[in-house]
């Protein structure tokens, strides 16, 4: 098929056919449900060996999956020790994975656009349904099997999820995170809640019901009510079911609650011992032992605990010195039937495993292969350590490498642990010093602005504004100045020079947009790109300097939502006075430094979205790439009028960053991949 579609199109015999055959090549892959690869532009991968993985799951006792935000499925056949990527799911943003002990070769994974079902352990899926799945369970012999979707309710299936039908009536919020079942078939869902716990907890649906019933006020007919009803996660054995609770903001009130199923109910542990630890972010079955009496809790700042007593009393099987990952958020436990390893998932900062779970202290070591990374930022010192990298990561923190990305070293020390976010943070902005190896800040989402010290600890600037929601952090060309933009109201762009931090730009102009990326051209001038308007500029940067850019209206361009940039890149040999932008109303231009902006008229594959999520320039005479949310990435030899298909990326491009002689492509879920010098 694909090689009289090559024939028909190569005897066009012109460019346009050859970048027509790419688009196509792509769109026919998609339709046949093949992995995606990568074209001559995509020529490898930067990972520090992380990722957001929710859900663990084990098949045997060697096999077991994890889902992941942004970076699909994985698999691994060795206990946890090393993974790999089950490449034929097309999904990226997968939530939980599950399969009947009577089938384990048939996989229910529920990702961000549906659910997907295997027959042979992964090696090919069909799409069951096409909205959102949060959590899926499936009955033991197979039938029935639930799902829950976001704003819809939970619905069921008894034919394998060829039909489903609604069965949400009696539940009171439509966010189900957890399902389980007992051994008798009957259901139990956990819910979200606000922080009030006004609503959500704990609901029943017996075998072959309708309707579910709470299970808040006193579970199996008991006295005792469930103490919160933010609702993280389910886990049960053949006489007990646990409700891991949070209530999303870090305060710790969470605990893990314990109901016999037969007897008074909910009970609420008095103490750490006892299940009331700090925030349960997870609750899994430990089939470690055997004993099928085992569990394992996993907390939001002191790692995962185990019961061995059916969850009346836990001790703490996470070691290691305070900041380290197996301390931090664990999202998700994995054991295996009869196996002493299990596996955490560390909130952002991917797996970990131990070889014997019931060792005391249990010792923990970093799993392999998992290249999965969420990152938000990369950066360098431009002159001085040009090889010296620092990522910043989704929930993570920060990890920096003195080999252009080649291998990777943890750098978390200082980090503070306070607020909603994770323990290690999201590092959404990290900046460099151009001529200075010692300088290095990093914006932590809620939890600030930090400098390393020593090279090795972070020290808080307790002098920067506070924000919640940082966006970007440059220094200028000099190294004379830093900037720091933010979304917060009242925000805006600051910046840092001999120490003093000064408001340069107003947190908010006409809509209370707020402040996004920073760019500086080699000619001097400033942009700051904002949310749902106009980039504002500055020759110099100075307070009261600051102006919208002008731009020309666009033929056919409608709409209700303004115009706003996502990224500026200045054309190599221009002196900044040539500039192109990615914007919500395709690419832009500009022939005089940034002051006025048109809308460029190109053409491209059919594949090509028009609106780029990132484009930069390479080196001197080297193509200018754009990139899109989808993973797709192009060139133009001439300033983008016409654009080739470069290749596919694993995950979702977030923006492109030209460092060290190398084009980078940032992407949610697949690490940093390398961009060749050349179009393909």
């Amino acid at each position: 098929m694909l090689c009289s579609l090559q024939n028909g199109l190569l005897a066009l015999g012109d460019r346009a056919a050859r970048w027509t055959l790419a688009a196509l090549v792509l769109v026919t892959l998609a339709v046949l449900g093949m992995p995606g690869f990568a074209l001559a532009g995509v020529t490898g991968t930067l990972s520090a060996q992380t990722g957001e993985v929710r859900d663990l799951v084990a098949v045997d006792a060697t096999t077991m999956y994890a889902a992941t935000q942004g970076g699909g499925l994985w698999k691994s056949t060795n206990a946890g020790a090393t993974w790999s990527k089950v490449a034929s799911l097309p999904a990226r943003y997968v939530w939980k994975v599950t399969f009947a002990a009577a089938a384990p070769n048939t996989l229910y994974v529920a990702t961000s656009i549906g659910l997907f079902v295997s027959t042979n352990g992964g090696a090919n899926w069909t799409q069951r349904s096409f909205d959102a799945v949060r959590a899926v369970a499936v009955a033991a012999a197979g039938s029935p099997l639930l799902i829950g979707v976001p704003g819809a309710g939970i619905y069921r299936s008894n034919d394998g999820g060829a039909t489903f039908a609604d069965v949400s009536a009696g539940l009171d919020s439509a966010d189900a995170r957890a399902i389980v079942f007992d051994a008798a078939g009957n259901a139990y869902a956990g819910l979200f809640s606000n922080s009030s716990g006004n609503w959500g907890g704990v609901f029943r649906l017996a075998l072959g019901a309708t309707s579910w019933l709470s299970w808040n006020a006193a579970g199996a007919g008991g006295a005792n009510a469930l103490g919160h009803r933010y609702v993280t996660g389910l886990a049960i054995n053949a006489s007990v079911l646990l409700a891991a609770t949070a209530d999303g903001t870090g305060s710790g009130v969470g605990k893990v609650f314990r109901n016999t199923l037969a007897g008074a109910g909910w009970n609420s542990p008095p103490d750490a011992n006892a299940g009331a630890i700090y925030d349960i972010e997870s609750v899994a079955l430990d089939r470690s032992d055997g004993s099928g009496h085992s569990f394992l809790a996993g907390t939001r700042a002191f790692g995962v605990w185990r019961s061995t007593d059916d969850g009346q009393t836990w001790v703490q099987k996470s070691s290691g010195p305070a900041g380290s990952e197996v301390l931090q958020t664990t999202i998700a436990i994995g054991t295996l039937p009869g196996s002493p390893n299990a596996v955490i998932a560390q909130s952002g900062a991917g797996l970990f495993y131990t070889t014997s779970i019931g060792s005391q202290p249990a010792t923990w070591q970093s799993a392999g292969g998992l290249a999965a990374d969420r990152v938000l930022s990369v950066t360098n010192h431009a002159s001085v350590a040009p090889a010296t990298y620092y990522m910043g990561l989704q929930g993570a923190g920060v990890r920096k490498s003195t080999n252009a990305g080649g291998a990777w070293t943890r750098l978390l020390a200082g980090f503070s642990t306070g607020g909603p976010e994770p323990l290690l943070g999201s590092a959404v902005a990290v900046a460099a010093h151009p001529t200075d190896a010692s300088a290095v800040s990093v914006a932590l989402r809620a939890t600030g602005l930090y400098s390393l010290s020593g090279g090795a600890t972070w020290v808080r600037d307790t002098g920067a504004p506070s924000a919640l929601s940082p966006q970007d952090l440059q220094f200028d060309g000099a190294g004379a100045s830093l900037f720091y933009s933010m979304f917060n109201p009242g925000g805006g762009v600051w910046k840092r020079s001999g120490g003093t931090w000064t408001q340069v730009v107003p947190g908010a102009w006409a809509g209370s947009v707020g402040a996004n990326r920073i760019f500086q051209s080699s000619a001097g001038p400033l942009f700051v790109m904002m949310f749902d308007d106009l980039p504002q500029r500055s020759a110099s940067g100075a307070p009261g300097t600051w102006s919208p850019v002008n731009i020309a209206a666009a033929a056919n361009d409608y709409g209700f939502m303004r115009i706003a940039f996502a990224a500026i890149s200045e054309k190599p040999g221009s002196a900044g006075a040539v500039l192109v932008a990615a914007t919500n109303r395709g690419l832009y231009r500009s022939g005089d430094g940034g002051q006025n902006w048109y809308r460029a008229t190109i053409s491209g594959p059919a594949a090509m979205h028009s609106v780029f999520s990132a484009v930069q320039y390479g080196a001197a005479s080297s193509p200018l790439w754009a990139a899109d949310r989808s993973g797709g990435l192009y060139c133009s030899g001439n300033d983008g009028d016409s654009w080739v298909a470069a290749g596919q990326a694993n995950a979702a491009i977030v923006t492109l960053r030209y460092q060290n002689g190398q084009l980078l492509a940032l992407t949610d879920g697949g690490g940093i991949a390398t961009v060749g010098a050349s179009c393909p």
